[in-house]
């Protein structure tokens, strides 16, 4: 009997996965690291993406290539998360408890408000968000109450509905500001990623009393008197209305981070986190599947943080890239497509086809090396 062909297809979002890193310093970026799966995979690929030069232009954040692997348009380098995921953070917050739940979701424009810690010197990176520190609810309920009692003469209101995401809620629509999600600090600092425009300086303004009111709160005291990392700053970011959803790419997502799923569950696909789902697909998994490994590798290239990035690739291949091979060249899934670049389209390879499916397709020389994205344009 003939066997059916594979209808699997498999993306995976690994933004920073190939780097950027300096060209002259490939191998010994590379040396020692073990990767048969992702080797195997890019070296039975076609590169799909544009071949574009990494240095002299900026990286995209973390959050715009979120939205870009769901298919939203470019924008600017503020994402609109906030509207995305206030009202599903409420709803969660104090589940069958309407009349808690603080104000409806529907009649507010949400600005996210993060916890941060800040460096004193704003022109340096010294942006540290909450994967740098833990935070309980009732510490950040305490932290956000406060900002809500000084800023309501302003008719600005906070909520905290999860410990890590907390948010700014206006009566009126999103104000005429440019603001820059987390992730673009990276590229640009902490001080080049302010609010700007129109009403940038008002947005400056309260971030500036906000830390004011953070520094003398007792939790922050607390924090630091037992060692912890103070919170001593928000991260307005995320205004502004994500649009219509576009025509849907994918028939499920794994994915642990909030904005990815949040992005997939809009559009109407089912998402799990990446430990509820199989390394490679199986029968009841058949169609286009997303699986969304998160910002480890993209912190650690924004960092230069070799040693961070070859703990990230190490856990993808053991965990995914491995079990992938495997079934492509089995026959079982008919693509996979590995997003790896820091600007959208930068570095999309696909492995479908004859070539994916032989196993007798040698490891170019070098390795890994030899798909490393270069962020020295003179050396490309």
């Amino acid at each position: 009997m003939r066997m059916r062909a594979a209808k699997h297809e498999v993306t995976v979002h690994a933004p920073g996965l190939l780097g950027p890193w300096p060209r002259a310093l490939a191998a010994d970026i590379v040396r020692g690291l073990e990767l048969p799966g992702l080797v195997g995979l890019l070296a039975r690929a076609r590169r799909a993406g544009r071949a574009r030069r990494s240095g002299g232009a900026e990286h995209e954040s973390f959050e715009r290539l979120a939205f870009g692997v769901f298919g939203y348009p470019p924008g600017g380098d503020d994402v609109p998360a906030a509207a995305l995921m206030w009202e599903r953070d409420a709803a969660s917050a104090r589940p069958g408890d309407a009349a808690a739940a603080g104000p409806d979701p529907r009649s507010v424009a949400p600005i996210r408000a993060d916890p941060v810690h800040l460096r004193p010197d704003l022109d340096t990176a010294g942006l540290f968000d909450s994967s740098h520190f833990s935070l309980s609810r009732d510490e950040a309920s305490s932290m956000a109450d406060a900002l809500d009692r000084h800023f309501a003469p302003e008719g600005v209101r906070f909520e905290a509905p999860h410990p890590t995401r907390w948010y700014a809620l206006l009566d009126e629509k999103a104000p005429d500001t440019v603001f820059r999600p987390p992730g673009s600090v990276a590229a640009r600092g902490a001080g080049g990623s302010l609010p700007a425009g129109n009403e940038g300086s008002v947005w400056r303004r309260r971030m500036n009393e906000a830390q004011m009111v953070l520094h003398a709160h007792p939790v922050n005291q607390a924090r630091e008197a037992r060692g912890d990392l103070p919170v001593n700053s928000v991260w307005f970011w995320g205004a502004g209305e994500p649009g219509p959803a576009p025509r849907r790419r994918f028939h499920e997502v794994a994915a642990d981070d909030p904005l990815v799923r949040a992005l997939a569950e809009r559009g109407g696909v089912r998402a799990g986190g990446l430990d509820e789902a199989p390394g490679a697909a199986d029968e009841a998994a058949a169609g286009r599947r997303l699986v969304a490994l998160g910002d480890g590798c993209y912190r650690a290239v924004a960092g230069r943080d070799v040693g961070a990035w070859h703990r990230a690739l190490l856990g993808a291949e053991e965990r995914w890239f491995r079990p992938l091979l495997d079934e492509v060249t089995a026959g079982r899934i008919r693509k996979v497509t590995v997003d790896a670049g820091l600007r959208t389209s930068e570095a999309v390879f696909e492995a479908a086809g004859r070539r994916a499916r032989r196993a007798d397709v040698p490891a170019p020389p070098g390795g890994l090396a030899a798909f490393l994205l270069a962020d020295d344009p003179a050396s490309l």
